[in-house]
Order: C-alpha cells, then sequence, then structure tokens
C-alpha cells in the first residue's frame, strides 16, 4: 500500500500536535487523553538523557531543536532565494556576484538564526566568546597568507566584472 506524501505529512503534523498537547495539559489531560499510555509517552519525552552545562536534555528538548534546525535551514534558503529572483536582479551586478551576495546573506541569517536559537533554548553561549577568541588569534596567526589571499581574490573578481560591464 502507497501513501501519499500529503497523506504522511498529515500524520506526522498530527502526531507531533498531539505530543505537544500532552506535554502543554500536562498531567491533568494526559490521563483523559490516552489513558496509561499518555502518562507514559510524557514521562518518556520529559526524561533527561543528560546534562550539557547544567541543561537537562530531553526528548522533547531534541525535538525541539530539530524542528528549528529545519525550520531555520528553510528560512535561509527561501531568504537566497528571496534576494537571487526579486532584490539583486533590480541592483546591476553581474550573476556571479549576485550569487554571492545573496549566498553570504543567506549564511548570516543562518548563522545568527542558530545563535539566538540556543539561546532561547536554554544554552549558554557564553563559552564560545573564547573559542571565537581563540579562532580568531589562529586566523591572524596561523591562516593570514590564506585570508588574504581570499580577499585578494575577491577584489579581483569584483574588478574584473566591473571592468567587463565598464567595457560593454
Amino acid at each position: 500500500m502507497k501513501m501519499s506524501r500529503f497523506r504522511i505529512i498529515t500524520f506526522l503534523v498530527l502526531s507531533l500536535l498531539l505530543l505537544v498537547a500532552i506535554l502543554v495539559f500536562g498531567n491533568s489531560y494526559a490521563p483523559t487523553l490516552l489513558g496509561d499510555a499518555g502518562l507514559r509517552l510524557q514521562h518518556f519525552l520529559l526524561r533527561s538523557l543528560f546534562s550539557l552545562g547544567g541543561l537537562p536534555i530531553t526528548f522533547f528538548f531534541l525535538l525541539k531543536a530539530a524542528i528549528f534546525l529545519v525550520a531555520l535551514t528553510l528560512a535561509s534558503h527561501f531568504t537566497m532565494l528571496l534576494l537571487q529572483k526579486r532584490v539583486l536582479t533590480l541592483i546591476p551586478l553581474a550573476i556571479g556576484q549576485q550569487y554571492a551576495v545573496a549566498r553570504v546573506i543567506s549564511y548570516l541569517v543562518f548563522v545568527l538564526g542558530l545563535i539566538d536559537g540556543l539561546q532561547s533554548l536554554g544554552l549558554n553561549l557564553s563559552s564560545l566568546v573564547v573559542v571565537g577568541g581563540a579562532l580568531g588569534i589562529g586566523v591572524g596567526l596561523g591562516l593570514q597568507a590564506i585570508v588574504s589571499n581570499f580577499v585578494a581574490g575577491l577584489i579581483l573578481w569584483n574588478s574584473r566584472s566591473n571592468w567587463e560591464t565598464a567595457s560593454k
């Protein structure tokens, strides 16, 4: 028996809504909805698997994180498509430059959304400041030639496309 995508997605969405309803309404409505199975499901989803920096990681936390990552990836992708199709076509840039600008902005949307989402989920990101500082020192000392070549390539790429549009 082959199921359509619509039925599978509908089943998954309704299952997720049932799980959220059990967690939101708590112990007062779970026995009446699903009986003892509802209570067992609630305890299973809220049972701590391990702790990360004092934050208990549960199945429900992992489910929220997975849904957030999928939504963030889609938002980043649609941001890039919107920029490429609607916004950057109005600006006189080469196609490659339009793609590069849209890609960089979509990466920024993803990274900023990820930082905001991780903080809203309860993870303390102040320790990542130390990692960012160490990464900055590593780039400054060890990867200086690579970064300078990359920046020079971007400058040459930009000047070449400007030269091509000026010669037309």
